[in-house]
């Protein structure tokens, strides 16, 4: 008999009138109108997932890229290992960088004007001002002329030893000053 009151207990209601209170009352309403429900709200997460993409594109780009390319006046070929600074318009740092790739550099910057200085040690210094635009590529040659070769340095010819007009040769002494004042000039 135990088995039976088990039974009976497990056993569901024949109607909904005899299902209580227990049933949510979004199931109890007509299968047609749940199913247009669901099928709204899955047309409006389809719809938003959709923008989401792109107002966060639209509302996010604020840096633009800067793109440098380091070559030599003469024959175009790149420079590597310049020392490329970029800097505001007030001449606040923004960032370092070495030109490795082809003598090129690649860097984000926020949409805005900046000053970019090259200096390699085998060349004269270049600025250029650039325009950085949000979402666009900004590339600038930057040409590099070669350091004059400064002339060789004159070698200093030392006076000689000034003789006596007798002949003579200066003492110890007076050889002994006129040294220290040639190593002193």
């Amino acid at each position: 008999m135990a088995q039976d009151e088990i039974t009976e207990s497990v056993e569901m209601p024949a109607t909904m009138e005899d299902k209580g209170n227990w049933i949510p009352s979004a199931l109890r309403q007509p299968l047609s109108g749940l199913q247009a429900m669901v099928g709204v709200i899955g047309g409006l997460i389809s719809v938003a997932s959709m923008l989401a993409p792109m107002v966060g594109y639209a509302t996010l780009q604020t840096h633009g890229d800067f793109v440098g390319v380091i070559e030599e006046a003469r024959s175009r070929q790149p420079v590597l290992d310049a020392t490329v600074e970029i800097t505001t318009t007030q001449n606040d740092v923004v960032t370092t960088l070495v030109s490795m790739d082809h003598g090129r550099i690649r860097q984000a910057l926020k949409e805005g004007q900046y000053r970019v200085r090259v200096n390699h040690p085998r060349f004269n210094p270049e600025v250029r001002q650039v325009k950085v635009i949000a979402g666009q590529t900004s590339e600038v040659h930057l040409v590099l002329a070669p350091r004059p070769v400064p002339p060789p340095a004159k070698a200093v010819e030392k006076p000689k030893a000034v003789e006596k007009p007798s002949g003579e040769k200066p003492s110890v002494i007076q050889r002994f000053f006129r040294d220290r004042v040639d190593l002193q000039s």
